[in-house]
């Protein structure tokens, strides 16, 4: 029986038709950034009315298709159609890309978490499609699977052997507030884990501790294995994340007023869509008046939309 409470929040017709735009443009990193952008709205209760839902999950679908090997549009492409995809019209493309992109482990990872997300057919699909090693697999399906649901003896992971892939994906499903007890070591916690990786030697390992501290509510910037002070040595990714993990909290944002004033004049767009994606939806006495002297003086259009966002928010809803 259908749940009468429930009341979804449906996007507005002007909202998909931007969205479609951009999924379609053809420059992979507005693509993929749309669809970064997709899968936040979806987390945060929004939805698709049936003939939106059409339009928007054909975009998707073509993309893994046409768009190459960009890995980071076939990523987030598999990770938007987890959210709002269906088994029917969406599994052939899951599994084509599943079979030629073999080498792209977050690819194959984001294949195998949509899969499991879309079928209740998922261990016998996969059975058929590759041989994939069970500590991926099973981190891939704690994206949307319960543990109690899954085999778990692969796990958990050792952070001083794993590769880098391997603790992307745990840091991933841990960001997602899915990750059991001890995923990353069996005698600390994952939150004590995800600040010892914030110094691992390879960049986007740290960028995802960062990334996790965002998207995962139970953590917070006294999570950081990062020291901000050295910012601005950061590679762009980094420093993007970092600002953004900053300005998402009033209070952070607020004590931090400085990093706040120095992403706004970073020299990369990317750092600087970072801190606004933050600081969106944060509001303290004076940031209004920085904000709207950004906005003049930013020469990037999608960093300037993002701000204007700040200033004028909400979405309109349908």
């Amino acid at each position: 029986m259908p749940n009468a409470h429930y009341n979804p929040k449906f996007l507005a017709d002007a909202e998909v038709a931007f969205l479609k735009l951009r999924i379609e443009s053809g420059n992979s990193y507005q693509t993929y950034k749309t669809l970064q952008e997709v899968c936040r709205l979806f987390r945060l209760g929004y939805r698709l009315r049936p003939t939106h839902l059409i339009a928007i999950e054909q975009s998707i679908v073509g993309l893994l298709y046409t768009h190459g090997p960009d890995e980071k549009v076939r990523r987030w492409a598999l990770n938007a159609l987890a959210q709002l995809g269906r088994e029917s019209t969406c599994l052939e493309a899951i599994l084509h890309i599943l079979a030629v992109a073999v080498d792209q482990i977050e690819v194959a990872a984001a294949a195998i978490a949509a899969i499991y997300r879309l079928s209740k057919r998922a261990t016998e699909i996969l059975a058929k499609h590759g041989d994939f090693s069970p500590q991926m697999a099973a981190l891939a399906a704690l994206q949307h699977v319960d543990a109690a649901k899954l085999d778990l003896s692969a796990l958990p992971i050792d952070v001083e052997t794993a590769d880098p892939e391997t603790l992307k994906l745990a840091l991933l499903v841990v960001g997602l507030d899915r990750a059991p007890i001890n995923l990353l070591n069996p005698r600390h916690t994952n939150a004590e884990m995800v600040k010892a990786l914030g110094g691992h030697h390879d960049d986007v390992v740290s960028q995802y501790t960062v990334w996790a501290i965002t998207e995962n509510p139970s953590l917070g910037l006294e999570d950081l294995g990062i020291d901000i002070r050295l910012i601005e040595q950061l590679p762009p990714n980094v420093r993007a994340w970092l600002f953004q993990l900053i300005a998402m909290n009033p209070t952070d944002a607020t004590s931090h007023i400085e990093y706040i004033q120095l992403g706004m004049s970073d020299r990369e767009p990317e750092a600087r869509m970072g801190l606004a994606m933050g600081l969106r939806d944060t509001f303290f006495d004076g940031l209004d008046a920085l904000a709207l002297d950004w906005f003049t003086h930013e020469s990037e259009p999608e960093v300037n939309h993002l701000v204007l966002d700040h200033l004028v928010p909400g979405i309109t809803i349908g």
